[in-house]
């Protein structure tokens, strides 16, 4: 169980064990109940301001974590966008690739005719010499028909040299073209296989995002649930409390008892303040409902004013301790002594001698542990002292 966990489980237990209390709870026992429910308001409220900071700080990653999730999906989008464009540009290059062969292929063939036809002229020409044309040149009948028959003669010969240079010039230029597309095809081919390792990683950060958003979002919830549960246990813990003040309300007299001046109790160094502290023993942050004064075991401890006493015995980790009541809501208490001189109901006057110091109950050594409470709240004796 985390610390959490044991600190509701904690507040709820003890939240059982003192609502009885206020039914039959002797003065000792009010006012040391009231004392720890105090130290368990403080500490709960001060663990529902770090479950805030903590709810704060998820709720920023979760922020974050969704922006960023947002930022993956419009990547994500516009590498499928370049995706579907190279493979559009792909296809078309394979369509004008394939179309190019065909025209290939048909040049190739008008290229391999014309080649035989000029072939099968230059054969005739080696084979029966150049006799044939003379005689086809001296048969004529006339200059004119000289002249045409020569200038036949010359047109075939050159019309077929003219188609074959012409074919041999449109075949390197389809060839250029061929090499151009394939070119071009190779290079969206490999922008599309850089493209396709890049959608990989997106959509593995998006699948890790993805999952940060899930947990933060559990965690999330997990710490609302815990405060609610905090503040439920708060609300009640404040409840108890009040209904234990006015419990020891009730034991105080309304009149007044003392004068209304309150001296040192025993004269030494303050050696913890009223307040928050780390409690030397249970090595936590605890509330410190009054001071501790610095003096030797068998110490004599005087009434700080004159009053009734309400406590007088053994008080678990007060040790040895007095409360003495001086009406108007205003009392004092006395820990950690090694011996009392007073009982419960004993009336006292301001300076005498109730009780020796020590170190009994939760202690690390002799003092004397001095509270001032107004109406069963502990209040800086420092503020009364002179």
């Amino acid at each position: 169980m985390n610390r959490l966990g044991k600190g509701l489980l904690f507040l709820f237990l003890s939240g059982l064990v003192f609502f009885p209390l206020l039914e039959k709870a002797e003065p000792a026992g009010a006012l040391e109940d009231l004392q720890e429910i105090n130290e368990q308001i403080e500490e709960a409220k001060g663990e529902l301001l770090r479950m805030q900071r903590e709810e704060r700080s998820v709720l920023n990653l979760l922020s974050r974590a969704q922006r960023e999730l947002a930022q993956i999906e419009t990547e994500l989008a516009e590498i499928e966008e370049h995706l579907r464009r190279t493979d559009a540009s792909i296809s078309r290059l394979q369509r004008q690739l394939t179309e190019l062969e065909r025209e290939i292929v048909a040049l190739e063939g008008e290229y391999q005719n014309r080649q035989r036809v000029l072939h099968t002229r230059l054969v005739a020409v080696y084979k029966y010499g150049t006799a044939d044309y003379l005689e086809l040149l001296f048969s004529a009948t006339n200059f004119a028909d000289l002249v045409s028959k020569y200038e036949t003669v010359s047109y075939f010969l050159r019309r077929d040299l003219g188609l074959l240079e012409e074919m041999q010039a449109a075949r390197e230029l389809l060839a250029r073209k061929e090499a151009e597309y394939m070119e071009r095809k190779n290079r969206l081919v490999v922008e599309r296989r850089n493209y396709s390792t890049l959608r990989e990683k997106v959509v593995d950060k998006r699948r890790e995002k993805a999952v940060l958003v899930e947990k933060t979002r559990a965690e999330l919830k997990r710490i609302q649930e815990n405060q609610q549960s905090l503040e439920a246990a708060l609300d009640e813990l404040e409840e108890l409390s009040k209904e234990l003040e006015k419990q020891i309300r009730k034991r105080q007299r309304t009149e007044g008892l003392g004068t209304g001046k309150i001296i040192w109790p025993a004269r030494g160094r303050i050696s913890s303040p009223f307040g928050w502290r780390v409690h030397p023993i249970l090595k936590n942050r605890r509330f410190h409902s009054g001071i501790d004064i610095a003096i030797p075991s068998g110490t004599p401890v005087q009434a700080a004013d004159s009053g009734v006493v309400l406590i007088s015995g053994w008080n678990g980790g007060y040790g040895y301790f007095i409360a003495i009541d001086h009406g108007k809501g205003i009392s004092t208490a006395y820990a950690h002594n090694s011996r009392l001189l007073v009982k419960e109901g004993d009336v006292v006057s301001k300076g005498q001698t109730i009780a020796l110091s020590g170190s009994t109950g939760w202690s690390t050594g002799p003092h004397l542990h001095f509270e001032v409470r107004e109406n069963g709240t502990p209040v800086n004796p420092v503020t009364y002292l002179p």
